[in-house]
């Protein structure tokens, strides 16, 4: 059996400082994670100490499948994941059946029936991976019949003004101020006057 390489390469780059390696290669996706599987995987299946390299470089390979479109891998980690968190619900509800008094009894129903919640969620996330929804992006258009026209009145004045807009200007696109119907021109009513002499009437 081979000694597991624990020891961590890193890409060197002309310029960067050894604290500056640490940090770009701790904060790399597959380095992360490789590291943490590596604490929380223990030891393999056959009871061997993971590799970290090995571990890294089989990430890598996972991540650059899934950049290229290839998601099995995806589907299949959380089919296992669902499958796991099956037998967790199963194994809570035996124990739940055989537990003699109700605070064991509610406390493994409760993890069990978290567990089956977890696994619905997790087989809906495969099912979007295997059948992703039709986004569909609605465009909001504003239509108007003709030209639009506002009445700014100012009550101080008691005049109405129109701001200048972009059809105010030229013939062609020129907006017309909307007087509404136009009323006959007429002058002040003119001063009444005395009678002729022939409309005047006559005195007994």
């Amino acid at each position: 059996m081979t000694e597991p390489n624990n020891t961590l390469e890193i890409e060197t780059k002309k310029g960067d400082s050894r604290a500056d390696l640490l940090a770009d290669a701790v904060t790399t996706p597959s380095v992360a994670a490789g590291l943490s599987v590596q604490i929380y995987g223990g030891t393999g299946i056959t009871g061997d100490t993971l590799d970290t390299m090995s571990l890294i470089k089989a990430l890598r390979r996972d991540i650059k499948d899934l950049k290229s479109g290839d998601m099995s891998h995806a589907e299949h980690m959380l089919a296992a994941q669902a499958a796991t968190l099956d037998a967790v619900f199963h194994n809570m509800l035996r124990r739940a059946s055989q537990a003699e008094y109700v605070q064991p009894m509610e406390a493994y129903m409760r993890i069990a029936m978290k567990a089956q919640a977890q696994c619905r969620t997790t087989w809906e996330a495969v099912s979007e991976i295997k059948n992703p929804r039709n986004v569909s992006f609605v465009r909001q258009a504003n239509y108007a019949n003709g030209p639009q026209q506002v009445n700014n009145f100012d009550a101080r004045t008691g005049k109405t003004g129109n701001p200048p807009n972009e059809q105010s200007v030229g013939d062609a696109n020129e907006l017309r101020e909307n007087r509404g119907a136009q009323a006959l021109e007429s002058g002040d009513d003119p001063t009444l006057e005395t009678m002729g002499e022939v409309h005047r009437t006559k005195i007994a």
